[in-house]
């Protein structure tokens, strides 16, 4: 019998990334579904100011938007 058809190996194919998009792993989730949904009902807009300077803003829905005015 002859010897099988030996194909090249070849690495799959990577799937495109949105322009600033990182592979990197997503963090762990520490809130449940029910926490989110209290704080999405509740409609509230909080900013947290970050030790080395910016903020970051929690609103209730993704908006879009670069940044928070």
């Amino acid at each position: 019998m002859p010897p099988a058809e030996q194909r090249p190996e070849t690495e799959p194919a990577q799937p495109r990334l949105a322009p600033g998009a990182t592979t990197e792993p997503a963090p762990v989730r520490a809130l449940t579904d029910e926490q989110i949904a209290f704080f999405k009902a509740l409609g509230a807009e909080v900013c947290i100011g970050l030790a080395g300077g910016g903020s970051v803003w929690l609103v209730p829905e993704y908006t879009g938007a670069a940044a928070h005015k």
